[in-house]
């Protein structure tokens, strides 16, 4: 997953970042950055999202085609 740092800082994994700088890190490490931490948003979604999003939109064709 890929997130973009919304803020300044510094971690053991991903060392220093700041505003706008992105990063490719583990579902974990993204979640913890965007939700724990709140010093980055999702670029990518996360995996869960994606296939979420993806049913729905087969539900919906479906329904469209009765």
């Amino acid at each position: 997953m890929q997130v973009k740092f919304t803020k300044s800082g510094a971690n053991e994994i991903v060392g220093g970042f700041s505003p706008g700088d992105v990063a490719r890190v583990s579902d974990a490490m993204g979640k913890h950055l965007v939700e724990d931490a709140k010093v980055a948003v999702y670029v990518e979604a996360p995996k869960q999202v994606k296939e979420d999003a993806t049913a729905v939109l087969s539900l919906k064709k479906k329904d469209k085609n009765k």
